[in-house]
């Protein structure tokens, strides 16, 4: 496909501030104008964010987003796939969208990643799920110290719970109040209801249920209150956060506690239109022989078909999806996964980026060497620009160890699973939360699967 490109668009990215100011941007932009002069391909432009891949609101990305449909360009290149995004659903997203424009995708530093075949779209999922596990890890890192605090009865900020007062760093029982609270309690076993509890305190009913739910009247630590957002970046209050129970004295008992959370749901009304998971998978995919897209079309409950908009014949689900998957996997275009060495190579990538980034830093702090030797520079300027500068590339030293160890037990985990094990255990452990991601999955590998008939079933995968 390659031959077809002529003209690109580049797409680099760092992010944070600091990295900007040690020219991470500038080596990446002179790699991709190097890298594009070597294929031949002209730069149309170049867009650049100096902020968090984990984010949506990319200014650059946004742009480089709302360019697609003008086709001014043929392909978007990036140092690595990790810089258009580290969120997995993210990065399909886009790449699904470029794909829809017939705009391809290259990454100079990860020959085997591109979208024109099977293999490449693998590559780029099962990539994106190391660089997802690496920010899951990195935010159970977080969360350890916010546990240790917790187990050990230490204020983890934010306001104090009304009945409570803060004793040097520890939650105690704060006389009068923490009574108040007890009768509060009490009275809503009572009622069995918690508005009518607070019409009789004459309590705002809102501020009384946010108290109540708190477990520190029980005796537990609440931590892990807030969690990101993989879709969006965005953080997002909690709806299990992680309780320690124990560590803190109570008001009142454990059992009169869950007591009253179970009171305060049985009496919620709720006004949520609940929506079941969906049992198309290959919807979008499907064309019939007479030319139709065939959609989800449920006949009765439980009994899920997919039908033609044109012709309106229909087949089970029950009867298609199987032969979809055994199709799918007996296709040789798929095999070669299996030929494909991927584990390692988001950290390669990210390893060769850290070392241009150390020598650029080294070469700066020569100059602030000479700088000071031509007395250019106090002594005092001259300490503090080359300690922030050691601060840096020690930080960076520990990012390169750190990614060396994990390829290091990446490439001695002898796993007993190929690649193409690894997709079919992925289609076999369908839920509902992660559906719609898996449903993106198989739109970048198929291209169409048509029905050739549909007595006796047979069908044609495209890939």
């Amino acid at each position: 496909m390659e031959n077809k490109i002529k003209k690109v668009a580049i797409y680099v990215r760092v992010s944070t501030t600091m990295q900007d100011e040690c020219g991470s941007l500038d080596i990446q932009i002179e790699k991709m104008n190097d890298f594009c002069k070597e294929k031949g391909y002209e730069i149309y432009k170049i867009y650049s964010d100096v902020m968090s891949g984990n984010s949506s609101k990319r200014k650059g990305f946004n742009e480089l987003e709302k360019s697609l449909s003008l086709k001014l360009f043929d392909a978007v290149v990036v140092w690595s796939s990790d810089r258009l995004s580290r969120n997995l659903l993210h990065r399909m997203l886009f790449i699904n969208e470029m794909r829809k424009y017939d705009i391809d995708f290259i990454s100079s530093t990860e020959s085997s990643l591109c979208t024109n075949t099977p293999e490449g779209r693998m590559m780029l999922y099962l990539t994106g799920i190391m660089a997802e596990n690496e920010r899951e890890n990195i935010s159970k890192r977080t969360k350890s110290n916010s546990r240790k605090r917790a187990e050990h009865n230490k204020y983890m900020g934010g306001s104090i719970p009304y009945g409570y007062r803060l004793e040097g760093t520890e939650y105690v029982p704060d006389g009068l109040y923490s009574e108040i609270m007890k009768s509060v309690f009490r009275e809503i076993i009572k009622l069995r209801s918690a508005r009518e509890t607070a019409k009789k305190y004459n309590m705002v009913y809102s501020t009384l249920l946010a108290r109540i739910k708190h477990p520190i009247y029980a005796g537990g630590m609440r931590y892990s209150n807030r969690i990101k957002d993989l879709n969006t970046g965005v953080r997002k209050q909690n709806p299990t956060p992680q309780i320690t129970w124990g560590v803190i004295e109570p008001i009142i008992s454990k059992e009169e506690w869950e007591q009253i959370q179970k009171i305060v749901l049985s009496n919620k009304i709720k006004f949520v239109n609940k929506k079941g998971k969906s049992k198309y998978l290959y919807s979008g995919l499907l064309k019939c022989y007479c030319g139709g897209p065939l959609n989800g079309n449920r006949l009765k409950k439980e009994i899920y078909h997919y039908r033609c908009a044109k012709c309106k014949k229909s087949i089970n689900i029950k009867k298609l999806d199987p032969l979809i998957y055994e199709n799918l996997f007996s296709n040789n275009k798929l095999k070669i996964l299996d030929t494909i060495d991927f584990d390692s190579i988001d950290f390669i990538a990210e390893i060769d980026i850290i070392n241009l980034e150390i020598i650029e830093l080294e070469k700066k702090k020569n100059e602030f060497v000479e700088l000071f030797s031509e007395n250019f520079l106090t002594k005092e300027k001259f300490k503090q620009k080359t300690s922030e500068i050691d601060r840096i590339i020690l930080k960076k030293r520990k990012e390169l160890t750190e990614l060396n160890e994990r390829i290091f037990k990446l490439r001695n985990n002898n796993s007993k699973y190929t690649n193409l094990d690894s997709l079919q255990m992925i289609l076999k452990n369908i839920t509902e939360e992660n559906f719609y991601e898996i449903k993106e999955i198989l739109n970048l590998i198929i291209n169409e699967i048509k029905i050739i008939s549909y007595n006796p079933l047979e069908i044609d995968i495209k890939i």
